[in-house]
């Protein structure tokens, strides 16, 4: 492999179950902003053949989307440790690769911002502060940084906690259909804790506005009952889904209780 510095890196691997054998890996990697991919046959273990993978630039146009003139830019030159930068989702490369589908999930985030959440904003969503542009093109969003996930959280609340969870995540989607969209992915991996412990639904490469057809049906588990297309049913499977994982279903809420 090229020996350069690495912020991040995706493997996707096969492995041989009859012999416990590597057979194939799909790799990327990024430094910075420049993202570079390779690809392995060779059989044998995988520490082994990893170090001698030929990587190769991904083209930038497949990965980050143009610039538009409207877009808030963050200007900072160094970034606070407070915020999260989000990036393209470059470890499904391997599947998108030679596509700009990539580029337009990124685009397609950074325009909900924009032309929706800016204006109509929710102490229940990440707060934005602007996109970073290198050469033209957007190459990341900059929110808040959170400092767990619910299915990290879960287990240490107590039902008092929970049915907070539950009514913001609620309240955020209430949010939502009242602008229109549907954000058709609630699942644990996409409900945020700040310190504080305030409660945050974050993710939305899927979040469009209703009947138009998504690429995918949310997150594998938390997707029964889910359409093709974006819809607020979606949203209310995913809301029972949530109470059900929460455990609130034979549980009094706090606030309503008598």
């Amino acid at each position: 492999m090229n020996n350069l510095h690495i912020d991040s890196l995706e493997v996707r691997k096969e492995w041989s179950d009859e012999h416990n054998e590597f057979i194939s890996a799909f790799i990327v990697t990024r430094s910075g902003n420049s993202i570079q991919y390779g690809e392995n046959t060779a059989r044998g273990k995988f520490d082994d053949i990893f170090p001698k993978v030929q990587m190769s630039p991904v083209p930038r146009e497949e990965i980050y989307p143009l610039q538009l003139e409207h877009l808030h830019i963050y200007a900072a030159k160094t970034i606070p440790q407070g915020v999260y930068i989000k990036r393209p989702s470059f470890g499904w490369y391997w599947l998108e690769r030679g596509t700009q589908a990539l580029a337009h999930e990124l685009l397609h985030e950074v325009q909900l911002y924009e032309n929706h959440f800016l204006a109509n904003p929710h102490p229940n969503l990440p707060e934005y502060y602007g996109c970073l542009v290198e050469d033209g093109r957007v190459v990341g969003m900059v929110l808040d940084r959170y400092a767990c996930r619910l299915s990290d959280r879960r287990e240490s609340m107590d039902h008092a906690a929970r049915w907070r969870c539950f009514r913001s995540v609620e309240a955020a989607i209430r949010h939502l259909h009242g602008l229109g969209l549907a954000h058709n992915d609630i699942s644990p991996d996409n409900i945020m804790f700040d310190e504080e412990g305030n409660t945050f639904l974050i993710d939305f490469n899927a979040c469009a506005p209703e009947n138009l057809h998504l690429r995918g049906k949310g997150t594998s588990g938390w997707n029964e009952g889910f359409t093709d297309y974006s819809s607020f049913a979606n949203d209310e499977a995913g809301l029972k889904q949530l109470m059900k994982y929460l455990e609130l279903v034979a549980i009094a809420n706090p606030d309503t209780a008598t």
